[in-house]
């Protein structure tokens, strides 16, 4: 929140604003200079990388070992 423009900026200045609200009664207007920039970079600790996907048996691996297991009782 900027109390004075004058804080930041020099008369004449251009910059580029989104308009987030504007009150014509109470004759003012809320601008906004951060809504326009981009999103900062990531500067945390990096994220781990993605866990594998765990590997599925073959379905013929599967039956196989299956049928083994009831041939041996």
């Amino acid at each position: 929140y900027i109390k004075e423009p004058a804080e930041l900026l020099k008369p004449g200045q251009l910059v580029k604003v989104q308009v987030l609200s504007a009150d014509p009664k109470a004759k003012r207007i809320a601008l906004s200079m951060k809504a326009l920039e981009a999103p900062p970079a990531h500067t945390g600790r990096p994220s781990p990388p993605p866990r594998p996907e765990p590997r599925k048996p073959d379905l013929n691996a599967q039956l196989a070992r299956l049928n083994d297991r009831f041939r041996s009782r």
